[in-house]
Parts: structure tokens; sequence; C-alpha cells
């Protein structure tokens, strides 16, 4: 199963992660970037849907969903296909 990490302000992390969890994604989340850093850090994951700059961090390579205006349905599709070209990739 994908690991995604999402990280935002509060209330878009939640709908994001109510929306992905219901399709069936495994979702972590962080609030602010000190908490997208570390969650980096310590776990690798898929793909990471955030309004917050990515760190680059060393030996891990997650896509990255960078949000600006996408509708639920919008990045639910966005998430199929970063994580399809993934797949694709290994």
């Amino acid at each position: 199963m994908a690991q995604i990490l999402v990280a935002a302000e509060r209330n878009i992390v939640r709908l994001i992660q109510v929306n992905l969890e219901r399709q069936g994604y495994a979702v972590k989340t962080a609030y602010n970037e000190d908490q997208l850093r570390a969650r980096l850090t310590a776990e690798p994951f898929d793909l990471v849907v955030t309004t917050f700059r990515v760190p680059v961090i060393v030996g891990r390579d997650p896509e990255v969903l960078q949000l600006t205006s996408l509708t639920a349905a919008g990045i639910s599709e966005a998430v199929r296909q970063l994580l399809a070209k993934r797949r694709k990739r290994k």
C-alpha cells in the first residue's frame, strides 16, 4: 500500500486525509514545515501532498504534489497518476 504524507494547514489536511483514506491509502499528516521535515526524515513515503516547501532529504525520493487550487477530485486523480508513474519507474 502506498504511504502518503499530507502536509498543510490542519483543516486542509483533514479534508485530504479523509478523502484519500476512503480510497484505501495509508495517510500520515504534518501541520507545519518542521513536522514535515521530521516525518520525511523518520520514514519513507511514496507521495507528499503539501502546501509547504518540501526539503531535500538525502536517500528519500517521494513524488511531490504541490497543492495550489485543486478540488478533492483533482487531488484524487493527481495522486493516482503520480503513484502509477512511481510504480512504473521501480
